[in-house]
């Protein structure tokens, strides 16, 4: 990579310094983490652009920040139904996107997409065996999470039985399509 193919990528006309360019960068991608449902394909695709970012920071002369990160999450294979598995999930979310707002390298962003992805696996297998096969509207988009908030209620309100609430149908097909697109089925 050339000087001025680095100085692109890392926007440096637009900032004073190098580190500000590189902190935007990390903003950015911290950004996308928060907001997006994890999928290995667009995983794979910012792990791509993460990677160009690196070299970048190297040519430039420059180091990357590299931190160490404790990963441990609460990955119970077993929940009892559908109102612990979605706690556990959300509990898991929540230290997941912690860790994400606290990161300041591109390697520990890494790491934590593999965890990400692991986690949302584990609550899409968990739940799916939980509900069992449901036909679900065909509308439905892996990518769209429903309120947490309105599943709990639903939950509480159908007994988790997964037929008698066309919302935990949803959720049931949505975790389906998302096991199917990432090729876990």
């Amino acid at each position: 990579m050339t000087t001025e193919e680095a100085r692109l990528i890392l926007n440096l006309d637009e900032f004073d310094d190098m580190g500000d360019a590189q902190e935007q960068k990390l903003f950015e991608i911290k950004q996308y983490l928060l907001l997006k449902v994890p999928f290995v394909k667009t995983y794979q695709n910012k792990i791509v652009q993460m990677e160009r970012i690196q070299n970048a920071i190297e040519t430039l002369g420059e180091t990357c920040v590299d931190e160490t990160i404790e990963l441990e999450f609460d990955m119970s294979d077993n929940p009892i139904d559908l109102a612990e598995c979605l706690r556990n999930h959300q509990r898991n979310m929540s230290n997941w996107k912690r860790r994400i707002h606290h990161s300041n390298s591109l390697n520990s962003l890494k790491k934590l997409m593999e965890k990400a992805l692991l986690m949302y696996k584990n609550y899409a297998l968990s739940w799916t065996r939980l509900a069992g096969a449901v036909e679900g509207d065909e509308s439905i988009m892996a990518s769209i999470e429903f309120d947490p908030m309105d599943l709990i209620q639903a939950i509480n309100g159908s007994n988790g039985k997964v037929e008698q609430n066309e919302l935990l149908q949803k959720e049931t097909k949505r975790l389906f399509l998302w096991l199917k697109y990432n090729g876990y089925e």
